[in-house]
């Protein structure tokens, strides 16, 4: 969800100059208004709301985002009281998602925003969206500490209430949130670190997928968490951080934690299968070049990396399997087979290096041996 208010200007967004719109410079008064509300032009929004008649309830984005949306997402707390207090703009209208404006409030991290719709319009702390996220869930995903504060011990939201998929907000602060948002979570609201998702995952899992290896440190160090732990489908907090692309979260689990690079999970699956299909190209070369996974293995269904990440378009990293299955000796084909395998009986007198000689020698130039008679 914050990723989509970002990619249209929000808090964050490297577009430091916002665009000033005209009724002459977009396609109608709706968009304009739509606009204005998000950049917070609010003498534009009375001029199309009052003079154009523009509808302050239209949605003409892509999400059915209304003008109340946008200002309550980008924290525009005087349009949100002239659309609320003088237009009547119902402040629990729903997006396409079935998000409210002050989910978008939440995530978007604008704390009076979110204080003005729940103590003035009337909206309900723990109302849920499509997904069964609550504003608390949104503010974990802000990451905004204070937030998630007023939210549990002013108007006394569950910290541990789940979504849809069983996702506490410990998990989403996990995966989105700084450090001591977790810590205030689980030491002053003792929240479960152990509580699983629907499909199994724990917090630590949130956290490698999300790269943040400060949570996932803690996790581990402090509160005990099992970094070979697993999900439903047998994912490790390994398989998480190569689905996210998070390289330094792969290397503290490999070489600090000793996770197996290799670890499977069900159906074979790989980290450098995840990598791979995810296009985390970095990865995919750390887990070859670095810690010598095979590039050509297998799942159970006889898939390779390589095959996955052409599947999903991923062209460079499938070319470099590719080219590096073939630096790779076939394991079914060894460089040497004695032909008779009395050949590695060696009398006791043969040294570790000569044995390692002759084994490494083709057929043809290897000394005949003494055959030692059981």
């Amino acid at each position: 969800m914050r990723k989509f208010l970002l990619s249209r200007g929000g808090r964050g967004s490297k577009t430091s100059l916002p665009f000033q719109p005209t009724v002459q410079q977009t396609v109608s008064g709706s968009s304009a208004l739509l606009q204005a509300s998000r950049n917070g032009y609010l003498s534009q929004v009375k001029y199309l709301v009052e003079e154009r008649h523009v509808d302050p309830h239209s949605c003409e984005d892509e999400a059915k985002l209304s003008p109340l949306h946008f200002a309550s997402a980008f924290g525009r707390l005087d349009i949100v009281r002239y659309l609320v207090e003088e237009r009547n703009c119902h402040t629990e209208c729903r997006n396409k998602f079935g998000s409210t404006p002050l989910h978008l409030a939440a995530v978007g991290g604008r704390l009076g925003t979110v204080k003005y719709l729940i103590n003035e319009g009337g909206c309900d702390p723990m109302c849920r969206g499509r997904n069964g996220w609550t504003p608390l869930h949104c503010a974990c995903e802000s990451g905004r500490l204070d937030m998630v504060k007023y939210l549990i011990e002013e108007k006394d939201v569950n910290s541990s209430c789940q979504n849809g998929n069983g996702g506490t907000p410990l998990h989403v602060a996990a995966q989105h949130a700084p450090l001591e948002v977790v810590k205030y979570l689980i030491e002053e609201q003792r929240c479960d670190d152990s509580v699983r998702s629907t499909l199994g995952s724990l917090p630590i899992h949130a956290a490698a997928l999300g790269g943040r290896l400060d949570t996932v440190k803690y996790l581990i160090n402090e509160r005990g968490c099992d970094p070979m732990c697993r999900g439903r489908n047998g994912w490790t907090p390994l398989h998480c951080a190569c689905k996210g692309g998070r390289l330094d979260t792969v290397k503290y689990l490999i070489e600090e934690k000793n996770v197996d690079s290799s670890c499977q999970a069900k159906d074979g699956i790989l980290p450098l299968h995840i990598a791979s299909s995810n296009g985390h190209l970095p990865v995919v070369k750390l887990l070859v070049e670095d810690y010598h996974c095979n590039p050509g293995v297998k799942d159970k269904s006889g898939t390779t990396p390589g095959e996955l990440a052409q599947r999903k378009g991923h062209v460079e990293i499938s070319s470099y399997l590719s080219s590096m299955e073939k630096a790779v000796p076939s394991e079914a084909s060894p460089s040497f087979i004695p032909e008779d395998t009395s050949l590695l009986r060696e009398s006791e007198d043969a040294s570790h290096e000569e044995v390692e000689e002759r084994l490494t020698k083709p057929i043809s130039s290897v000394p005949k041996v003494e055959i030692i008679s059981a």
